[in-house]
């Protein structure tokens, strides 16, 4: 039962710090970006809001770890197995709003997807990290943002609205944890038995996007050195002759 409530408690944080980071960020955003390039901007953001989500993963692990010290090796690995699922799905939804953005600007670049699955990569280590190395944690960034958080989920009607996101946030991390572990056991058995994978919706959804996009990128890119036409050569003495 614990464990259900470290994961609703993760989500009341996840979801507190979310709407902090929307406002916090949103003027600083278009002042950034006004002043260099919008991947660099969204790489700078990006790498502190990740870091943030990862610290306040940790704060949360430790207060749980204090009160059921017998179940800390459970919260730790069930916090980074949340955090990890909690990341991958906001690159899975990049991704989508990527592919539905170039295939609409017929857009090229890679953008701040390239290098977003090492950023998760890093973020994973600072949290493995952060139970030794208390700084990570115990700073006033951090201490400012639980605050806030907890003063929030404290206001009446938005704790009400939140507790709701909240068991919203609790299924859909079990759900994605049970997709999870069944996507990664049948990598092991394709392994083991040499049978192809079979792809999931989300996947089939993104590669007809893919494909699409390619598709309308050939179309625009045909050049007319390469269009062979056949042409029948006429004889002037045979036209001629079919004209007596």
């Amino acid at each position: 039962m614990e464990i259900i409530n470290y994961i609703f408690y993760l989500g009341i944080n996840y979801i507190t710090f979310s709407v902090i980071w929307f406002f916090l960020t949103s003027l600083p955003r278009l002042i950034i970006r006004s002043s260099i390039s919008n991947t660099t901007s969204s790489y700078i953001l990006k790498t502190i809001q990740y870091y943030l989500i990862a610290v306040i993963t940790s704060a949360a692990t430790l207060e749980f770890m204090r009160k059921n010290s017998e179940l800390s090796a459970l919260f730790v690995f069930s916090g980074g197995f949340i955090l990890f699922i909690y990341l991958a799905g906001k690159l899975e939804k990049n991704k989508m709003l990527f592919l539905l953005k170039s295939f609409i600007n017929k857009n090229q670049s890679s953008g701040i997807l390239k290098y977003e699955p090492h950023l998760i990569g890093l973020v994973m280590i600072l949290y493995s990290l952060s139970f030794k190395l208390n700084i990570l944690t115990n700073n006033p960034l951090v201490f400012w943002f639980k605050e806030n958080i907890d003063s929030i989920y404290k206001t009446p009607f938005l704790g009400s609205i939140i507790s709701f996101c909240g068991i919203i946030f609790l299924l859909t991390m079990l759900l994605k944890g049970i997709k999870t572990i069944n996507n990664y056991s049948q990598k092991f058995i394709s392994i083991l038995t040499g049978k192809p994978i079979t792809k999931s919706e989300n996947n089939d959804f993104i590669d007809n996007l893919n494909k699409m996009k390619n598709n309308m990128n050939n179309h625009d890119t045909i050049d007319l050195d390469d269009v062979y036409v056949d042409f029948e050569e006429v004889d002037d003495s045979e036209e001629r002759k079919d004209k007596e």
